[in-house]
């Protein structure tokens, strides 16, 4: 292992600290008077998918509910089926063996194809179990737990040499066997990566959240079911991709905050550094001259980050660093870690959160700043958090949770994309502030874009690649049908 951590260090593009020194006072309290606003960044250089082989243990909720349709007519179960065929027909296409293992569950857990390496012949015979997927009966996420520990233990054991890793999807919540969110998180194998997919506004989204923290597993929200299979393919870029494993930011001197605890702390994890991804992390300190942040993969430390001098002009003038932007995301982090919590007195007003945006959208347009990406991003999680409160406290907390976890995780995909506006908010009394600002939350628009300014090119290219085509009903003579047919 620590060879292979050593021959990877030629991977790091950068490794550094800035610190705030813009005369301009940063927004918001962030920091103590006495001390200094900085940022943290680590990112790494655009690399090849990794040597094989890898081996995905895939399972698929077959519950009842997957039979529910969307509004076009089209069922969970069909958009599952057509995400789960065009995923296999990518990863077949990929240089690296891959192998796969397919178990579904409902109150029992049933194995649907075997560690199967994946070619044109073996695509085409796997798509004919897909079609015969059933939804029926209800949900035993433990069994599916149990199934899915059980079986990567083994293969670990069969296959040293495979790179493993697990993706579970579930649209609903556990109500046979074990349903606590602690008694379930127990059963996850955490020596391999673990992605849980929440499908659609149903599932319970404290237990997967729950999931989320524990070591090597991953949380994410579909709320628009054309887009499942992003979220699948971002999800196997990082196993595909994946250059550091368990990584631990050490910080001396100083503290990192920490998004979903909200609070400052000495040691940040990130499950993994993958090709291309490019993380920053607020920090604070009071001894800005000796602060530094010690990038720790296993018992290796394979970088320090410290603090980058000052540019200097043509005129030989110290040219400041401002990270205003950083101290709104910041400010951000706060409002949605409060807004995805249960209790409702610890969630922030309304008010407060549009007034955070206005704050945002104001100082875009004093800075000619209305095109920056990331405070961009940044409007729109307060505006998806806002316009989601009317929809239930289950609904507005599974948004937040996403919106929170995609900004701190700096994920390429985000939701809310597809938001209902059916409700008239203007003509709801609410305790805002009359204003006529062009940029205040009445005049904004969503940009219904599905991807974040953390989208790397080759993420982006892989997306276009993936996208689903849902624009007619599929029935037994249509589209997914057409697909598991042609796909040879």
């Amino acid at each position: 292992m620590q060879a292979s951590i050593e021959s990877k260090l030629e991977s790091i593009k950068e490794c550094h600290i800035q610190l705030h020194s813009s005369p301009n006072v940063l927004p918001y309290q962030v920091v103590d008077d006495d001390e200094k606003f900085g940022l943290f960044t680590v990112a790494i250089h655009s690399l090849p998918i990794r040597e094989g082989p890898f081996h995905f243990v895939f399972t698929i909720d077959t519950t009842l509910s997957m039979s529910e349709k969307d509004s076009t007519g089209i069922t969970k179960m069909e958009y599952m089926q057509k995400t789960l065929v065009k995923m296999l027909t990518y990863l077949e296409s990929l240089d690296p063996r891959i192998y796969v293992t397919i178990y579904t569950f409902n109150v029992i857990s049933e194995l649907v194809v075997n560690n199967i390496l994946l070619n044109k012949g073996s695509v085409v015979f796997i798509q004919e179990f897909i079609k015969e997927f059933k939804p029926e009966q209800s949900t035993n996420i433990q069994i599916a737990l149990e199934t899915s520990t059980t079986v990567t233990q083994k293969l670990k054991i069969d296959y040293p040499d495979r790179q493993l890793a697990h993706i579970f999807m579930t649209d609903g919540e556990a109500n046979i066997g074990i349903t606590s969110p602690d008694g379930l998180a127990n059963l996850i194998n955490t020596s391999l990566p673990n992605i849980f997919i929440g499908f659609g506004k149903g599932h319970n989204s404290r237990t997967l959240s729950r999931f989320a923290k524990c070591k090597n597993c991953e949380y994410y929200f579909v709320d628009n079911l054309e887009n499942s299979v992003l979220v699948y393919a971002e999800a196997v870029h990082n196993i595909l991709c994946g250059v550091f494993y368990e990584v631990e930011f050490h910080i001396s001197n100083g503290e990192l905050y920490d998004y979903q605890k909200n609070e400052w702390t000495n040691v940040l994890y990130e499950n993994v550094l993958s090709s291309e991804s490019n993380k920053f992390y607020q920090l604070k300190t009071r001894h800005p001259e000796a602060v530094e942040v010690y990038v720790n993969c296993g018992n290796t430390i394979i970088d320090i980050g410290e603090p980058l001098p000052d540019l200097i002009d043509s005129n030989g003038e110290l040219m400041s660093t401002d990270l205003t932007k950083y101290a709104y995301r910041k400010k951000v982090q706060e409002l949605l870690f409060l807004s995805s919590l249960d209790k409702y007195d610890d969630k922030p007003s309304e008010i407060e959160m549009r007034d955070v945006f206005k704050n945002i959208r104001e100082y875009m347009r004093d800075n000619k700043l209305l095109d920056d990406s990331l405070l961009s991003l940044l409007c729109e999680d307060l505006y998806v958090t806002i316009k989601t409160l009317d929809l239930g406290r289950e609904t507005s907390g599974m948004y937040a949770t996403a919106r929170q976890t995609s900004q701190g995780r700096q994920r390429s995909y985000n939701v809310g994309s597809s938001i209902p506006e059916t409700v008239n908010y203007d003509d709801i009394p609410r305790l805002v502030r009359s204003t006529n600002n062009p940029y205040d939350f009445q005049n904004y628009t969503l940009e219904r874009s599905t991807t974040t300014c953390f989208t790397s090119p080759t993420m982006l290219n892989t997306f276009r690649e993936l996208s689903l085509d849902v624009t007619t009903p599929i029935d037994s003579q249509s589209p997914i049908s057409q697909d598991f047919e042609h796909l040879d």
